[in-house]
């Protein structure tokens, strides 16, 4: 009895840990990089304003065609820190369905952005435009 006793209290011990560490891992830097995301985040320069509310993300700007809306996935265990953007519509119409893939970095009210046309297999390799990215440096609007 003493041996299912201990079996039981190491086992019950392994699951705690174990369905903890799955918890603290799925949740590890996502959820403070949602709320860094959060909001709106202009370029005065572009014009361009990106919106990030939970999964949801909408890129508008002065040109009436140049629009979208999708979702987002965030992978802010890399380095740098990526970000899936899966349009849903889009005022150009071939990009709906396609997914952009970019890269961020955040610091203080600075969004640095820079990703790579949709449908593109990879993200960018660096925040420089000569990669082939378009790359945004967008504000915090408050």
């Amino acid at each position: 009895m003493k041996k299912f006793a201990l079996l039981f209290f190491l086992l019950t011990i392994f699951c705690c840990i174990f369905a903890f560490g799955i918890l603290n891992g799925r949740n590890s830097g996502t959820a403070n990089d949602n709320n860094e995301l959060e909001g709106k985040w202009t370029s005065e320069v572009q014009g361009v304003t990106f919106t990030f509310s939970s999964d949801n993300f909408s890129v508008s700007s002065p040109n009436p065609n140049y629009w979208y809306k999708g979702t987002v996935e965030l992978k802010a265990n890399s380095s740098p820190k990526q970000l899936k953007l899966k349009i849903k519509e889009s005022g150009i119409p071939q990009y709906a369905g396609k997914t952009s893939l970019a890269i961020y970095k955040i610091e203080g009210d600075q969004l640095t952005l820079a990703a790579n046309q949709p449908g593109h297999p990879t993200p960018p390799p660096s925040f420089e435009e000569t990669s082939g990215a378009v790359v945004f440096v967008l504000t915090k609007q408050k």
